[in-house]
């Protein structure tokens, strides 16, 4: 019966971020009869044991009053005193009870309470010329009920592990359930993790300002795109645009969580690292490398020169900045499409910690 148990678990040990309520409540069907389970076989004397009983319903998951939603913001404005505009932000932040994530002589980053974003946008749009502005939502709802339910079910599949190790007398068996309580447990911290930062996303949204004196704002160069690269005008590390093509999904990185299983595909972490992916109908010919270099040639008057550098099928830039932040822009073409995947360090240290891990998962991305 332990056999059986500890085949039921390992079957259960997903914990990708992409898992929702459909899959999480097809699990804890399994994890239900395990629950169920007798400690020993032979607590049947040695006869065959019953057939498990039926599972009892999937656990509901608690309602939920509203829809849980992050709001991202991101604008530039021209002004005569852009120091003295970034001050304002900064204040306006704090006024409203949040907090100032970043803040230097172009830049400052907010973290606002979700209920006061569209307050707290209509104020800073207020406070200079828009040179350019985009603004998102994500709706957490449906990743972070099914995060809370798998994390609830790997805890009682600990329990349950727990409680066998407490009554069993074989070594072999001690060993083996020692190492599937090992795994599970860092199953549920990482589970645990991931809904941290859910929560944290749907309690504070984002808002990032750039400011500029009005006789140096720098646009877009002079010469048009041609018809279907326009896009690539729009594109900034502060943009998370999903565009309306179909959803491109990564394989997961430990410390970066799915915002939802269905729709744009975008990962964040706990500090702000953020990888999101969308693609355009091709309509002129190249490969990734193409459309690297001309990213690279058009967007060098706003974030200067880019680093060149291949992951798997996408060919990428990156651009540095002196405030700390960093900026990937990878391109792959498939079929009529050109895909983008996109990934914004917010400072040195996210950078070291995520660099490697995302170009390995890009590397492996089909």
């Amino acid at each position: 019966m332990v056999t059986w148990l500890l085949g039921c678990a390992v079957r259960t040990g997903s914990t990708g971020p992409e898992m929702d309520m459909e899959s999480a409540r097809k699990e804890s069907r399994v994890m239900a009869e395990m629950a169920a389970a007798p400690m020993m076989a032979d607590h049947f004397g040695g006869a065959p044991p019953p057939p498990p009983p039926s599972p009892p319903p999937a656990e509901p998951v608690a309602s939920t009053p509203s829809r849980l939603v992050h709001h991202d913001g991101w604008m530039r404005l021209a002004s005569p005193d852009p120091k003295g505009l970034l001050s304002d932000v900064a204040a306006l932040g704090t006024s409203l009870g949040g907090r100032v994530e970043h803040h230097d002589d172009v830049r400052v980053s907010l973290k606002v309470p979700v209920d006061r974003f569209d307050e707290a946008w209509d104020a800073v749009f207020e406070m200079g010329e828009a040179v350019d502005h985009w603004r998102g939502t994500v709706d957490l709802t449906e990743a972070t009920q099914a995060t809370d339910l798998y994390l609830r079910l790997h805890e009682k599949t600990l329990a349950r592990l727990q409680a066998l190790l407490g009554k069993s007398t074989d070594a072999l068996e001690k060993m083996a359930l020692l190492a599937e309580i090992q795994r599970v447990t860092e199953a549920a911290d990482t589970l645990s993790a991931q809904l941290r930062t859910l929560r944290d996303l749907a309690a504070l949204s984002s808002l990032s300002v750039e400011a500029v004196d009005p006789g140096g704002v720098v646009t877009a160069p002079d010469v048009p795109l041609p018809e279907g690269m326009n896009f690539l005008d729009g594109l900034s590390p502060f943009r998370r645009d999903p565009g309306d093509g179909p959803r491109i999904e990564v394989r997961p990185v430990d410390g970066l969580v799915a915002l939802s299983p269905r729709g744009p595909y975008r990962v964040e972490s706990a500090l702000g690292t953020s990888l999101w992916t969308r693609s355009e109908r091709r309509r002129l010919d190249g490969d990734g490398a193409f459309w690297a270099d001309t990213m690279a040639d058009r967007l060098e008057s706003r974030y200067g020169d880019a680093v060149r550098f291949e992951a798997g099928r996408w060919s990428c830039v990156e651009w540095g900045s002196a405030e700390g932040w960093s900026w990937w822009a990878c391109a792959a073409v498939q079929s009529a499409r050109v895909e983008l995947a996109q990934v914004h360090f917010p400072d040195a240290g996210e950078r070291a910690r995520f660099h490697e891990p995302i170009r390995a998962a890009l590397s492996e991305a089909p």
